[in-house]
């Protein structure tokens, strides 16, 4: 689990409303109170993080007349729920307690809706105690448990029959006299456990109270691994113009839950979108062309394939990319076969011999669903058109683990530069580039007539 994307929460927001991303959970059918707060933007999150706020530890969540309402809004684990709620996270905010049977339910429910997510228990202050008391007796059920501004009255308790990983996170300056700096770093070394200093920010109010160092006030930007804060040069600017107007220009505008181009910069000004461009003539037009060739898959295998494209469709996170690999291996071999390669050569060939070699200069580019198949494309086309060894070329990166006989092909980083100068000059017999990932942005080659893509589109 990433530790540090934990202490990212260590945040000061004072939240007055509640997040677009929260809505109650019930974990007992048996008892209407038994509620918390979920805040979640995936539907299948990679973590989901229990949180145990100090003091009484009450979180009360409730709703009346349509609105959740709860306590411990100035706790910094409450207040931060959503700096953690992401793609990979999401958290269930709910009251500190040691009762086992809650806590069991608790866990039920979660597994019930996330059965594939690690689930780590994050307390703070007071909490600390009641967290400790729990994963003890639920220890099997968990996948780690993190102690922020942990309580001195921890080494009361045995901690060692928590047998999932530990992290600590103290403020070395926090200055409530329940929670000592010192104290939770030597116990956090007596059980081997991981430990991060955190400094910076700033206090207010008296020393145990939710804005003081002890609540982590003040550090609203990212805290690293080696537990100082790292500002960022917009936030420098703001503070330095608090009354300044931002205006932002942005070809990629953001709307997302806690990031959003028009909260931070206001409504659009002008819009200049491609259909203006291409009018103006500073972009070209663009035409697609479904190209439906018979590759010579049977049922199943397309099946398979419809599947593994909805996947990466719908849940293009990074984790979900990497769950898939192994799938995804297959489907490369199944793309990749001597058959489907044959058939999908001979398309192109017949499409660009009869309808594109004299659109513009001719340059055409044939973007690969992998390394190891834009390979084979390059091979079979030469094979085909043994007179093209000058028409076409190969542009992707290169691996250590690559055959012998690639690196020729391949050639250096001087190599890619020239076919690079090759591919823009018009005159050049250079005409068709395959590529896989280089060359697809940032490489303008206004004659470019003709893209052939056989690799899913996102």
């Amino acid at each position: 689990m990433r530790l540090e994307k934990l202490v990212l929460s260590v945040t000061a927001f004072a939240v007055s409303t509640v997040f677009a991303g929260d809505s109650l959970l019930n974990f007992d059918k048996t008892d209407p109170t038994a509620t918390c707060i979920l805040t979640a933007e995936s539907p299948s999150p990679k973590y989901v993080l229990i949180l145990f706020p100090g003091g009484d530890g009450r979180v009360a969540a409730h709703q009346t007349g349509g609105k959740i309402l709860f306590g411990k809004r100035n706790n910094f684990l409450i207040r931060s729920r959503l700096l953690l709620a992401d793609n990979e996270f999401a958290t269930v905010s709910t009251d500190a307690s040691n009762d086992e049977k809650r806590f069991s339910l608790l866990l039920d429910r979660i597994r019930q809706l996330y059965p594939h997510a690690s689930v780590w228990l994050v307390s703070t202050s007071r909490g600390t105690l009641a967290a400790a008391q729990v994963a003890g007796k639920c220890r099997d059920r968990l996948d780690g448990v993190v102690f922020t501004a942990s309580m001195e009255e921890l080494r009361d308790i045995p901690l060692d029959a928590i047998n999932v990983p530990k992290l600590f996170v103290h403020h070395v300056s926090d200055a409530c006299k329940s929670t000592p700096y010192d104290a939770a770093r030597e116990l956090a070394a007596k059980l081997n456990a991981d430990f991060m200093t955190v400094s910076g920010g700033k206090t207010k109010g008296k020393p145990c109270q939710a804005f003081a160092y002890h609540g982590f006030n003040g550090l609203e930007e990212k805290v690293g691994t080696d537990g100082k804060i790292h500002v960022g040069t917009a936030r420098i600017i703001r503070d330095q113009l608090p009354n300044a107007t931002y205006i932002g220009f942005t070809g990629t505008p953001i709307s997302n839950k806690d990031k959003s181009t028009t909260e931070v910069f206001g409504n659009y000004i002008d819009i200049y979108d491609m259909t203006q461009a291409v009018e103006d003539g500073a972009t070209r037009p663009v035409y697609y062309e479904s190209r439906v060739i018979h590759l010579k898959l049977d049922e199943d295998i397309l099946k398979l394939i419809d599947q593994e494209y909805e996947i990466l469709a719908e849940q293009a996170e990074e984790y979900a990319i990497e769950k898939s690999k192994k799938e995804l291996g297959k489907l490369d071999s199944i793309l990749g076969s001597d058959t489907t390669l044959n058939a999908l050569v001979d398309d192109i060939i017949d499409h660009y011999e009869n309808n594109r070699a004299h659109e513009l200069t001719g340059k055409s580019m044939i973007v690969a669903y992998s390394r190891p198949i834009a390979m084979k494309i390059y091979q079979i086309m030469l094979k085909k058109r043994p007179i093209w060894n000058d028409k076409i070329g190969i542009v992707m990166t290169s691996g250590n683990n690559d055959p012998e006989e690639w690196h020729d092909i391949i050639g250096n980083k001087r190599h890619k530069e020239e076919m690079a100068r090759r591919f823009k000059d018009n005159k050049d017999p250079f005409k068709i580039a395959i590529v896989v990932d280089m060359w697809l942005t940032g490489f303008d080659v206004p004659s470019l007539a003709t893209m052939y893509v056989f690799k899913p589109m996102k």
